[in-house]
């Protein structure tokens, strides 16, 4: 069964009317499940178009409908774009779908994207927990202070969020870039994986989270953790770090700065500090960049052909990153192989794509 079609079957076990009415008015069919649970429903496309032409007046169709049970029609106008958007992305789902190497992976991607459908509606309650749970952590609890960090913690060593036994793990010796280093939790976490003898560079741009990162890897007394205060890209210079609720990034191209909290930084290239830390080595590179991952992958291209690093990459900042990105990534290195985990608890975030 393909990707679209389990996600149109299993979409409205949610049991959300209005969505399904949305549906049938983009040329679906609404019916009870065929095994008769009464509370779960299916949807079936009578037509290929699907929702991608509404006809007129389909706005003030469902308004009128909806104000029966005090529904917002912005919240429907916001799940039919992303109907739509995720329907035209299809064979790239598909695609990736297919290529994930285990059943796991394929169940995190269609489960991801039907959180993200179902969450679209305003008072719609949709779950979605994390791929792995561990009773015990790999490694002991560091030391971190800083806001969120009970939440990190959880996240990265009770969550799994960037280990899969036996496929993706750091060994003694690895040499590791972590982009992303906010207040150290990932870095600690690969440093009690590396050691005694290997390395974790961690990039932070935030000069106000800096000190905190590296007040917490003193606390911890690692030795082998860089701190590298610059922000990653595709090409050296500086830009722009803005800083909102939800943490700090640097605008791509085309997108308004910000006018609040923004601080200049500067850039690099994985590529150019592997040449100018003279590297012989690049086990793993894991990327939590607020939306830059792209640009700074492509900044990685010779890197990565040279070493073939392990990759973890967060692929939930932008909506189709978790497409776009595999795409890119196997436009620089045809062979690795694709494994999908989601590392948090009713939300989107924290999902990360595993490259070996």
């Amino acid at each position: 069964m393909t990707f679209l079609s389990k996600l149109k079957r299993e979409i409205f076990m949610i049991g959300f009317s209005a969505l399904a009415f949305v549906a049938s008015r983009c040329g679906y069919r609404v019916f009870k499940h065929p095994e008769g649970r009464t509370s779960e429903f299916d949807v079936r496309a009578d037509a290929e178009v699907g929702c991608g032409d509404p006809f007129p007046g389909i706005e003030q169709a469902i308004a009128k409908d909806l104000s029966r049970d005090g529904r917002d029609l912005n919240d429907v106008k916001k799940a039919m774009e992303f109907m739509i958007n995720f329907r035209s992305a299809q064979p790239e789902l598909e695609r990736l779908y297919g290529e994930l190497h285990d059943e796991l992976s394929r169940r995190s991607l269609f489960n991801v994207v039907k959180y993200r459908l179902a969450s679209q509606l305003k008072g719609i309650t949709a779950t979605i927990t994390p791929s792995v749970s561990l009773a015990e952590p790999r490694f002991p609890l560091p030391a971190l202070k800083g806001r969120t960090s009970r939440h990190l913690l959880q996240n990265v060593y009770f969550y799994s969020q960037y280990w899969i036994d036996g496929v993706f793990e750091a060994r003694p010796g690895d040499v590791v870039i972590d982009a992303g280093g906010y207040i150290g939790d990932t870095a600690l976490y690969f440093d009690s994986a590396v050691q005694p003898d290997g390395a974790v560079y961690v990039f932070e741009p935030n000069r106000d989270i800096v000190p905190v990162l590296r007040g917490n890897i003193a606390l911890n007394g690692r030795r082998n953790v860089t701190v590298v205060e610059k922000g990653l890209s595709d090409e050296a210079g500086r830009s722009l770090l803005v800083q909102d609720f939800a943490g700090s990034f640097v605008p791509s191209a085309g997108e308004a700065p910000g006018s609040s909290g923004a601080v200049p930084i500067e850039l690099t290239t994985i590529d150019g500090f592997v040449e100018s830390e003279g590297l012989a080595r690049l086990d793993m590179i894991k990327m939590d960049i607020e939306g830059l991952e792209i640009p700074a992958l492509r900044g990685a291209r010779d890197s990565i052909a040279r070493f073939r690093p392990k990759l973890a990459i967060s692929v939930y900042h932008r909506t189709f990153d978790i497409i776009e990105i595999p795409a890119l990534i196997r436009s620089l290195n045809p062979d690795y192989k694709f494994y999908l985990r989601h590392g948090a608890r009713n939300s989107d975030a924290e999902t990360i794509l595993f490259c070996v």
